[in-house]
């Protein structure tokens, strides 16, 4: 069994005129928790720019490493058979197991 936290980024609509189903694109990306706590203090030396710009990222949450994404295109009767009712910035837990993917709604 294989589980991570995914936060839900994007829901959109969609209508595919070949098969003329309707349906949702629910992009999911992997969720990190946001550290609490002041910034740390900077010093005037060589390395300050450097230091600015790590204590930018770590605020602001930019990273280096690129986040994971799934996306998720559904129609409407595969989204209903999920028994999940998506919102954006909500967190989720996500399993694999046996071949299936589960959802369970985490509460952060």
């Amino acid at each position: 069994m294989l589980g991570i936290k995914v936060t839900v980024t994007n829901i959109s609509s969609f209508y595919d005129a070949d098969s003329r189903a309707r349906g949702r694109e629910v992009v999911l990306e992997e969720f990190r928790e946001q550290k609490q706590g002041n910034m740390p203090t900077m010093q005037m030396s060589p390395d300050f720019i450097n230091d600015l710009m790590k204590n930018i990222s770590q605020t602001f949450g930019f990273s280096a490493k690129p986040s994971q994404k799934l996306i998720l295109k559904l129609t409407d009767e595969e989204y209903e058979s999920l028994g999940i009712k998506f919102e954006v910035n909500d967190v989720y837990s996500l399993t694999f197991n046996e071949g299936k993917m589960e959802f369970t709604r985490e509460h952060i």
